[in-house]
């Protein structure tokens, strides 16, 4: 295996050896992609709102902008560095994009399961937590739907309210995050799957989201 100086005689270690059929890829939510654009969309609104932006304007609207570009970069490194677990008989190779890391047996995997249900929900206190977070945020996502949709679409929020151009196209920008951030939610709850793995020799478990058809296929 790689990292360890051994090598693993079922599975290859280059991913690209594996035919696309046999690989079980780790699933990801859209939460940076939707934050890094947010930011981005708040820094440029006020970067952009005037021909020469004050001291104060590039460090309201630019620090924001700097943030959203660098999760940006974040999120395709991290989807470059995805996992992907090769089934064999009783035993799972573990992949970091191309380079086989460590291998784990059948056994070694567990399902946490991606369903919400109440009963889960009182028995673990993080996916409580979890569950308050997530339907406060897409309140308030969906409160943020109605806003910029009043004002991007409709042209009007409050009575005699008037909207310039470039208003209602930033207004129409900042729906994308909203709305993508309660697909995220719907997705997360209701195709995905989280897993961990526990590797051979005492290595880091670890713990990755995958579809539902992989997880019934992979889960004991």
């Amino acid at each position: 295996m790689n990292g360890s100086g051994s090598k693993s005689l079922l599975f290859p270690d280059d991913l690209r050896q594996v035919s696309a059929g046999r690989r079980i890829v780790q699933r990801f939510g859209w939460v940076p992609w939707i934050a890094g654009l947010t930011l981005v969309t708040w820094g440029a609104a006020l970067l952009l709102g005037n021909s020469a932006a004050t001291i104060l304007e590039w460090e309201v609207g630019g620090i924001p902008a700097a943030v959203g570009v660098l999760l940006f970069a974040y999120e395709v490194r991290r989807r470059k560095q995805r996992l992907s677990l090769v089934a064999f008989g009783d035993q799972i190779g573990i992949y970091r994009g191309r380079n086989l890391t460590a291998v784990a047996n059948r056994s070694d995997v567990i399902c946490r399961g991606g369903e919400f249900t109440l009963r889960k929900l009182w028995d673990n206190f993080s996916a409580m937590k979890l569950a308050i977070y997530s339907i406060a945020l897409g309140a308030v996502a969906g409160m943020g739907i109605w806003i910029f949709f009043s004002i991007s679409v409709l042209g009007r929020l409050a009575p005699g309210a008037v909207y310039t151009a470039r208003e209602r196209a930033l207004a129409g920008l900042m729906l994308v995050p909203c709305a993508g951030y309660i697909i995220n939610l719907i997705l997360a709850a209701s195709s995905r799957v989280e897993i961990v793995v526990n590797p051979h020799e005492g290595r880091k478990p670890v713990a990755c989201r995958i579809s539902r058809a992989d997880a019934s296929a992979l889960c004991p």
